[in-house]
């Protein structure tokens, strides 16, 4: 029993199982994909450590590594050491890596408490609970006030290649 490499008619490979026959994953396809043809993708999720650092995208710097846009479907932030002082972050999508933006996360605060927070409780007022990211660009962590000095975490992005 185990499961199974299938090279499909239309490019896409899946992955079946030996004793139901379930397709448990397919990815791949066509380069111009259709209705009737379409091209299949999951969702990778990359784990970033976060810095503490003040300057625009200094405590988080991750430019897109695909070949095509990538849409953002979730930012989590795993805060397991508060900054020293009153501090908040934002995250977004930006040119580049030294670019701030909030258009994920806007001013969260992070120097009063530790847990994990997400692109969709802990949005703030710019905040979307999904983004378009386009080849080139970045998704940035940056100090929106005071200082973060002290942060200790991760950031896990979740997207879907376009």
């Amino acid at each position: 029993m185990g499961t199974n490499l299938r090279q499909n008619p239309d490019g896409s490979v899946s992955l079946v199982s030996d004793a139901d026959a379930i397709e448990h994953v397919r990815v791949g396809g066509p380069i111009n994909p259709t209705a009737a043809l379409p091209r299949w993708s999951n969702e990778k999720t990359v784990k970033i450590a976060l810095i503490a650092a003040d300057t625009a995208g200094a405590a988080l710097a991750w430019q897109n590594p695909e070949s095509g846009a990538i849409l953002v479907t979730g930012v989590v932030l795993d805060v397991t050491t508060k900054s020293t002082g009153a501090g908040t972050i934002s995250l977004g999508s930006a040119a580049n890596g030294t670019t701030s933006s909030a258009n994920l996360i806007d001013t969260l605060d992070v120097g009063t408490a530790i847990g994990l927070f997400d692109n969709n409780t802990d949005k703030g007022a710019a905040g979307k609970t999904r983004q378009k990211v386009t080849v080139g660009q970045y998704v940035t962590g940056s100090k929106a006030t005071g200082s973060l000095a002290g942060l200790v975490g991760n950031a896990y992005v979740t997207y879907i290649p376009a």
